[in-house]
């Protein structure tokens, strides 16, 4: 007979931080249906598995249906390319590699120009739960700098 891996009567109890994180994903998912509106382009607000973030992607396809470009942009834990839970934004071109290197500064967030991850993020200690327009704003300027370069 198999043993459940917790006693039967053992209380439940939330793993700490938890409130927290559900807080910035509703964040997350309020702001990305407002850079959906904003943008005009569209589309489904998830979880992405590979990486358990929560993000949008938005593809360019040419007259045949191949992806020409792309723009992708969300929330994501902690990890090697920041040391704390961040919002991100960057993207793509089929023909040419962007070059994040000139993009302008940011308002809120940077840029970020490494081998292991190129675009904009923003930390979640620069945001302030009374000030969450800022992901907004750092939605809009990177997305707009990336279509304008063809992403």
């Amino acid at each position: 007979m198999a043993h459940p891996p917790v006693a039967l009567h053992t209380p439940y109890e939330r793993p700490k931080g938890l409130t927290e994180w559900a807080h910035w994903r509703t964040i997350a998912n309020t702001t990305l249906t407002t850079l959906n509106a904003q943008t005009g382009r569209t589309s489904d607000v998830r979880i992405w598995p590979h990486h358990f973030d929560t993000g949008v992607y938005y593809a360019v396809t040419d007259a045949d249906g191949a992806e020409t470009s792309a723009i992708w942009a969300g929330y994501s834990i902690a990890d090697t390319v920041c040391n704390e839970p961040y919002f991100y934004l960057s993207g793509y071109r089929r023909d040419e590699p962007i070059n994040f290197a000139v993009a302008p500064a940011l308002t809120v967030g940077e840029w970020r120009n490494a081998t292991n991850w190129q675009g904009a993020m923003l930390p979640v200690s620069h945001v302030s739960d009374t000030n969450v327009n800022v992901i907004d704003t750092f939605y809009l300027e990177s997305n707009r700098w990336l279509r304008q370069v063809g992403a």
